[in-house]
């Protein structure tokens, strides 16, 4: 019989749970209950997503747990273990016991998760997050997926959404980790042109084909765009533009679109010069790629 490697359980935690804040006016929240999870994992107690009131205030002395907050759009301020810091989408902050903190702002979604234990402090430690901590993200397409799946995990409950969560919050650590700078280095105004770059990729690739249409819609040359990428982002912004629409490719050609109809839809001047970019994103042609995943054109 092959042997097995079992995985010691810390034993199950009670906490107290923070108190969810009552300022909003939209939300999708969890909270876990007793929770055994393997040892050197953090204890996610709650967790989800908010759009705050207008005008939103919470001021506390600290919590019972450890948070971690992440914001999503809108602005305002944060004050934190007595320094403030300008509140602005792209912000990644930690807090906890006995760490004051205040936050003030208007329009502000964000999304947030608890933690407690030992293994919990270790982790933010390890990721520069420890409660106090301030960061500027410049990943945060990649935060947010892992945010809305941890909130699926933590909706969906059941025996093994405690091991789920845990595992999600250290890859949403790890992820952040890898993409940030201390709030104090970033230059505020090219951060939210960098944002709004982003976020204008992110929502309109398939209609615009340009990265000189993207400067022009945020109101900066191409050149200071290009900048911006390079020193908040880890791709210049024709490569991540690029990349988001090759995505978009292979979505496209995997429902069964012709390459010519999508290479129309996304704006190609002719499908030689569509086929070419696909192919430097993904090292095979449409056709190849038709291969590979088992699809194929109507």
């Amino acid at each position: 019989m092959p042997s097995r490697t079992l995985q010691r359980m810390s034993k199950p935690i009670t906490t107290v749970i923070p108190a969810f804040s009552t300022e909003v006016d939209e939300a999708r929240r969890f909270t876990l209950g007793r929770q055994t999870v393997a040892d050197g994992l953090p204890c996610v107690v709650s967790g989800g997503w908010e759009l705050c009131a207008p005008h939103y205030r919470m001021e506390r002395n600290g919590t019972p747990a450890l948070a971690v907050e992440y914001l999503l759009a809108g602005e305002g301020t944060l004050m934190l273990a007595g320094t403030e810091a300008p509140l602005v989408p792209g912000t990644l902050f930690a807090y906890g016991p006995g760490v004051a903190h205040r936050i003030r702002g208007t329009g502000l979604s964000k999304y947030f998760v608890n933690l407690t234990g030992g293994p919990a402090e270790a982790a933010l430690a390890a990721h520069d997050l420890a409660p106090g901590a301030i960061r500027r993200l410049t990943n945060p397409a990649a935060l947010h997926t892992l945010f809305d799946v941890l909130i699926t995990a933590g909706q969906a409950g059941g025996a093994a959404a405690p091991g789920i969560c845990a595992h999600l919050t250290m890859a949403l650590l790890g992820t952040a980790a890898a993409g940030s700078t201390t709030s104090g280095a970033t230059d505020l105004t090219g951060y939210a042109t960098y944002q709004r770059a982003l976020a204008i990729m992110d929502e309109r690739h398939a209609q615009v084909a340009t990265v000189e249409a993207i400067a022009e819609t945020c109101g900066v040359t191409t050149v200071y765009l290009c900048r911006l990428f390079g020193q908040y982002g880890q791709e210049t912004p024709l490569q991540h533009l690029t990349r988001l629409r090759m995505n978009r490719a292979a979505v496209l050609l995997g429902e069964g679109r012709k390459a010519r109809e999508v290479a129309a839809e996304l704006g190609f001047a002719d499908q030689f010069h569509f086929s070419r970019c696909f192919r430097r994103v993904y090292g095979v042609s449409p056709r190849g790629f038709l291969a590979l995943t088992g699809a194929a054109e109507r």
